[in-house]
């Protein structure tokens, strides 16, 4: 098995580099693409938040369901090789992750500054916990994709599968908090602002890089010679050096869809 995964992945792309000594025709494709993954997680435990009545919060709080949610669009060139049948792509992408914090019941957070307001409440704002049903944190990154593509049959055809390798080298820009919060009766609302803005404060950032790697099974849809669509599965959708990625959840693995625009600036199809 793993003799035939290597004479796939290595000796194949090489003997089409063989056959594109004998030919100098190419093609240059300029694509547009949009895409998004489900990235399967498993819960952190976050030390600040936890479950159960204001006066009884003594076990950490967990995602009820952990998972992190990718959306995507870029811009990419594409060269082709080898006859057309080889294809390495690189470009920009505009990124945003998202993960969510959530129970079924109240989470309370532990935003801890109990003499900041001067309250005449009894209860979760006066003892310095707050109560929430979510919290959202969305992060947006710069991309930079790197891409190896193998179509799988010689002709240029309507229909053609390929399979193709990703990586995607990713450089965090912004994040933004959105927290839920159950607001008391008769607490003002500048009190509740500041109270929001202090927990917005006190949720962890995500680390400034990160890299996700894909196998992908995709389907050309039009001929190479005019404007021609593209549609993939991604299976696996895994992210390396992501412990940090977010908050809430460590990114495990999933999987995504992509759909993309290409078109020819050079062709010489044959």
């Amino acid at each position: 098995m793993k003799k035939n995964l290597w004479t796939i992945f290595v000796f194949f792309p090489l003997l089409l580099l063989a056959e594109e000594a004998t030919t100098t025709k190419s093609n240059i494709m300029l694509g547009i693409e949009a895409g998004y993954d489900y990235i399967h997680a498993s819960a952190k435990s976050i030390d600040k938040a936890y479950n159960g009545t204001w006066a009884f919060v003594h076990s950490p709080s967990y995602t009820s369901s952990p998972k992190m949610d990718i959306i995507y669009i870029g811009i990419k060139p594409e060269f082709l090789f080898a006859k057309n049948r080889l294809g390495i792509a690189t470009g920009i992408r505009f990124l945003q992750y998202q993960s969510e914090f959530h129970q079924e019941d109240i989470v309370w957070w532990d935003y801890g500054n109990t003499n900041l307001f001067n309250l005449t409440l009894y209860g979760p704002y006066e003892s310095g916990l707050l109560p929430l049903t979510s919290i959202t944190q969305k992060s947006y990154w710069i991309g930079i994709p790197l891409e190896l593509k193998c179509f799988l049959t010689k002709k240029d055809k309507f229909f053609q599968p390929y399979i193709k390798f990703s990586s995607a080298f990713n450089f965090l820009v912004a994040t933004k908090n959105d927290i839920n919060i159950i607001k008391e009766r008769d607490e003002t609302s500048d009190h509740y602002a500041e109270v929001t803005n202090i927990t917005q404060e006190q949720i962890e950032n995500p680390d400034i890089f990160n890299i996700r790697t894909s196998l992908a099974f995709g389907l050309k849809i039009g001929r190479s010679k005019c404007p021609f669509g593209n549609i993939e599965i991604h299976i696996p959708s895994v992210m390396i050096h992501s412990e940090n990625i977010s908050p809430f959840v460590v990114p495990k693995g999933g999987l995504g869809f992509q759909c993309s625009l290409q078109i020819p600036l050079k062709n010489v199809i044959q």
